[in-house]
């Protein structure tokens, strides 16, 4: 006698494990509001302890490795903070007042992220050669100054281009200004550093912020958080880990 053959092979319950009861499904990763939001939370908070840890490293890393992570400790912290705040808005669906807390953030934390990219441009060896096309150009306190009004205005335009945070954003004269603010810092960067992929990595994730902008809401804001966690969770571990 021969044993019957199963025509099913025997599968675990993740759900038993995980807590998981619903199949994982990628594209529910770009709608779900609500654990997007805990993600970028959780991330943010993390790696704001782990900058901080790096910027004490008197022994192993530089003054200004050390001062580019502790401005990552602090647009981590900020950022982390104001999830305090969006999480419960965003699960109430208070897209008001997440657009503002959202606004809030980026006005404090881009123009540091900017510092800290410029600071990693300036002096890191992963940077590679010191000249641009344009004759050895680099970013320094004029042009500095020069990007960090362009992201102002850039923000401010997109704040005025958002209109009603609970439908779909149009394009519009605000909307266009802020690309063109944004084209404006992208082109600088690329430039002076377009040898160094860290920088193409950065424009393409600011500039997903802007094709975000248009989607659907539950997309935009679920595209919000996932390029929240790159562009601060993101750099931040770049710069701990790669900047040498």
């Amino acid at each position: 006698m021969t044993a019957p053959v199963l025509d099913v092979a025997p599968s675990l319950d993740l759900g038993i494990i995980t807590g998981i009861t619903q199949p994982l499904n990628l594209k529910d990763l770009f709608t779900d509001v609500d654990f997007t939001s805990d993600l970028a939370f959780y991330g943010l908070a993390g790696t704001a302890l782990l900058t901080f840890q790096g910027s004490l490293d008197h022994d192993n890393r530089s003054n200004k490795e050390r001062r580019a992570l502790s401005i990552e400790t602090v647009v981590n912290l900020i950022a982390a903070v104001v999830y305090m705040e969006l999480r419960p808005a965003l699960k109430s669906n208070s897209l008001a007042r997440a657009s503002d807390l959202r606004y809030t953030d980026w006005l404090l934390t881009t123009p540091l992220l900017l510092v800290s990219l410029t600071l990693f441009l300036q002096e890191s060896p992963a940077a590679g050669a010191p000249n641009g096309i344009l004759g050895g150009a680099s970013i320094n306190g004029m042009w500095l100054l020069i990007l960090l009004l362009a992201n102002t205005v850039m923000l401010l335009c997109g704040r005025q281009a958002r209109g009603d945070p609970g439908s779909q954003a149009v394009i519009s004269k605000p909307f266009i200004g802020a690309w063109l603010c944004f084209l404006l810092i992208a082109v600088v960067y690329l430039t002076m550093y377009y040898w160094v992929w860290v920088v193409y990595v950065f424009v393409a994730v600011w500039a997903l912020y802007g094709v975000a902008f248009l989607a659907p809401v539950a997309m935009r804001e679920s595209a919000y958080n996932l390029l929240d966690l790159v562009s601060k969770v993101g750099f931040g571990m770049f710069l701990y880990f790669g900047w040498n």
